[in-house]
């Protein structure tokens, strides 16, 4: 109960800070940035204690973590070399969802079936858009090929 209380609170927070700064015009490069950085620290977390706690297996965590690093590092890249912060892709954000319907599922204790499916599906979407950014940050370390979706800083 007061796991779940807090993650609904996490995320009501986080919705009312990006509703808020997109209303007053108070969006920066850095809160881009940071952002979805701090939303990664906080379902990392909840994954670890998940994992700690035998509900997710191990490489399900390493699978998360490993793209991770490995996204920030390149988008650290992009900004540093072209300028700008690239924006999300359609196959993170449903990975997005998708982990935090497994994590609802888990903390809820849906069935096994439920939990199976969701962390399965978590894993192909985290595989499928860390193909897809590899692909734009190829295509964006060559000469005069432009991002048609970047934001500039």
């Amino acid at each position: 109960g007061l796991t779940f209380t807090l993650m609904m609170l996490a995320v009501l927070t986080d919705w009312l800070d990006g509703y808020l700064a997109r209303m007053y015009r108070l969006q920066t490069g850095w809160g881009k940035a940071l952002d979805p950085l701090a939303d990664k620290f906080a379902a990392i977390v909840v994954l670890v204690v998940l994992t700690i706690q035998g509900r997710l297996p191990i490489w399900f965590i390493g699978l998360m973590l490993g793209r991770d690093v490995i996204l920030v590092a390149g988008a650290f890249v992009i900004r540093y070399t072209q300028g700008f912060v690239p924006v999300s892709r359609i196959f993170g954000k449903i990975a997005t969802v998708c982990i935090a319907l497994l994590v609802i599922a888990e903390v809820l204790h849906l069935n096994d079936a439920w939990v199976e499916t969701l962390l399965y599906t978590s894993a192909l979407f985290l595989i499928l858009s860390f193909i897809q950014y590899a692909v734009r940050f190829t295509r964006l370390m060559r000469p005069n090929r432009p991002d048609t979706d970047a934001q500039s800083t």
